[in-house]
């Protein structure tokens, strides 16, 4: 693999796009960061945003590309190049972007939704009447869910924050974190930007940098293995971390997600250990390609402390190394994603008994129950 590539604070600037439905303070964190880094950042609030719903139902996903268009380029004048950081919907946007300018030299999609869902009690139950709604035009005018507790937060704090928020933009009284509430036509708008996005993996070859949440309440792990597979970057890099919910850049591990985004930055790869005094129950999972084509590197942490290094093999139709179990879902699918998410889970519980029997088998058993605390993987790989 290529070296990582460096940006230098003085030359690049760093453009941060929001969640759907949401606004610039989800990523009022890293701005104020980067910006004390010495890099240029642009936060622009996407169209039909910041108002109310009728203006926002307006909007297609192509008004918010071109608006954010404009926005990137006007800060390409006084850059180099840019690297993009975008949250859910606004990796989806963010990588739209990154494949048509040339100047877009770096991408982060923090959470993004290509379609993959978690059900769960942030979903609501009539979810399975969208495909009806989405052809009907009064429904698509009138029909909404409002997000409901955990909000994509762990933070007890922002939850109750958020809480508070919801009631006052039900009631008109702000649009400070967003609107809370998902149209049908909003819905519509953004089942058409995930075809477009898959569709456009393959034209962004630029050093691409995903973090995810295990304990997504939202969002499938799905998302991003979906994702890396289909990207044709070389430098391409998979970070799934626990401690946290959806809204990385605000919740409990924002420090450590921060981080990562400095270490794309400046170049350096897998800094965990630079830190030894990293939190000991704190566990990432990377992953990123290998030195031989079809094989990736799987790097999983628990605090400061490398506890399993493994090669994960693509499926060729027969099994490689002691044999891969087949995963639950279809074709197009990294070989071992489900494996990727069980190891990453019981090497927290196992530790290095489990990192050895790993490496000495080269095939995932059924598991023991798992002590560590995170709800069970499954749920993460099933698709909407």
């Amino acid at each position: 693999m290529d070296a990582p590539h460096t940006w230098h604070p003085n030359r690049t600037g760093v453009f941060l796009i929001h969640g759907l439905t949401g606004s610039p303070t989800e990523l009022a964190p890293l701005d104020k960061l980067f910006r004390r880094a010495g890099y240029q950042t642009a936060v622009p609030l996407m169209a039909g945003h910041g108002v109310g719903h009728t203006e926002l139902l307006a909007t297609t996903w192509q008004d918010w590309r071109d608006g954010l268009r404009r926005e990137l380029r006007e800060l390409a004048r006084t850059c180099d190049e840019v690297v993009i950081v975008g949250l859910c919907v606004g990796g989806l946007l963010g990588l739209l972007l990154a494949g048509e300018e040339e100047k877009v030299q770096g991408l982060v999609s923090l959470a993004p939704d290509l379609g993959f869902r978690v059900p769960g009690p942030s979903m609501p139950w009539t979810r399975f009447l969208l495909p009806l709604a989405l052809h009907v035009p009064w429904l698509r005018r009138h029909g909404y869910w409002t997000q409901r507790p955990p909000y994509g937060l762990k933070n007890p704090r922002l939850q109750q924050r958020i809480a508070k928020a919801v009631a006052a933009s039900i009631r008109g009284q702000t649009k400070e974190y967003g609107t809370f509430r998902t149209y049908v036509g909003t819905m519509r708008e953004l089942r058409r930007l995930q075809r477009v996005a898959i569709d456009a993996l393959a034209r962004v070859r630029c050093p691409t940098l995903m973090i995810h949440s295990f304990e997504d309440s939202l969002f499938s792990i799905r998302n991003v293995t979906v994702m890396y597979r289909g990207l044709t970057s070389p430098q391409r890099e998979i970070v799934l971390i626990t401690g946290c919910d959806h809204v990385l850049t605000v919740d409990l591990r924002k420090d450590e997600v921060a981080r990562r985004i400095g270490q794309f930055l400046t170049g350096r790869h897998g800094g965990a250990t630079e830190h030894q005094d990293a939190d000991d129950e704190f566990l990432a999972c990377e992953i990123s390609p290998g030195p031989q084509t079809r094989v990736h590197n799987l790097v999983v942490r628990k605090g400061a402390v490398v506890r399993l290094f493994l090669p994960l093999l693509e499926d060729t139709g027969a099994p490689q190394g002691g044999g891969w179990s087949q995963p639950p879902h279809g074709d197009g699918t990294l070989q071992a994603e489900w494996q990727l998410a069980r190891t990453a889970i019981d090497a927290l519980a196992f530790g290095l008994k489990k990192r050895l029997l790993i490496q000495a088998n080269r095939r995932i058993n059924a598991p023991a129950t798992s002590t560590s605390g995170i709800e069970p993987v499954g749920r993460h790989l099933q698709t909407t």
